[in-house]
Order: structure tokens, then C-alpha cells, then sequence
């Protein structure tokens, strides 16, 4: 699955993207992917809320960020990339009946790949 992210970073840096607006949609896949049934996860359930206030938190943010804030996918080439990275990360869930097993899958894939998204978005952003 890492190859979706990597895909991404190619297609963001080819196009010249706009940073802000691919973030924000990535993050509300997460945010997404993480109001799914999570009753057989094993988490610490404080831990858990707090990752998802962080998320909720992150697109509000992003959404002052991008003019519009609209929730559409645009067709665009990493549109299309996130969009399929995150319906197989469903299908796992949906094929191993969201148990603990599939969320820990999900869990390390979607922790990995926000490091990976995070060192490129830093890399593109000016402070």
C-alpha cells in the first residue's frame, strides 16, 4: 500500500499541487477511515479520542487554509491516488470484518504513511 503515497508524492511534486488542499483531503480520508466501527479495537480509548480531536482539529485548520473547503475529489491525478490508497485500507477492514486484527493493520499503515506525508509536506511549506 505504500506505493500509493509514494505515487503521490511523485504526482504532487510533477503537478506543483497546491500543498494545503491535498493535505486537507488526505486528512479527512483519515478522519473518515477513523469514524468507522471501531468497537474491537483494543486501544487505549483516551488515546484514541485524543488522535481523533488531533484529526478533527487538523482539517478544521486546513480547511481556513484552502478557499472553499469543499469535500470533492477533483479527478486530479493524487485526487484519484488517495482516493484508492484509502478504499483498500477500507476493504482491509471490510474483508476482516473491522476486527482488531485489520485495525492494526490500518493503524500502522496510516501511521507510516502521515510520517511520509508529513516530512513531504514540511519540505514543500514555507514558514
Amino acid at each position: 500500500m505504500k506505493t500509493h503515497f509514494d505515487k503521490l508524492n511523485t504526482v504532487l511534486k510533477q503537478k506543483g499541487e497546491d500543498v494545503y488542499v491535498v493535505a486537507l483531503e488526505a486528512m479527512r480520508y483519515v478522519e473518515q477511515l477513523y469514524n468507522n466501527s471501531l468497537t474491537s479495537v483494543t486501544w487505549n480509548k483516551t488515546e484514541l479520542n485524543m488522535f481523533q480531536n488531533v484529526i478533527y482539529r487538523q482539517v478544521q485548520n486546513l480547511e481556513l487554509c484552502v478557499v472553499g473547503g469543499v469535500w470533492e475529489s477533483s479527478g486530479n491525478g493524487w485526487s484519484v491516488t488517495l482516493k484508492t490508497y484509502f478504499n483498500k485500507l477500507n476493504t482491509v477492514l471490510k474483508e476482516k470484518e473491522h476486527s482488531a486484527c485489520a485495525w492494526e493493520i490500518v493503524r500502522k499503515e496510516i501511521r507510516e504513511n502521515l510520517v511520509q506525508f508529513k516530512k513531504f509536506i514540511d519540505s514543500r511549506v514555507k514558514l
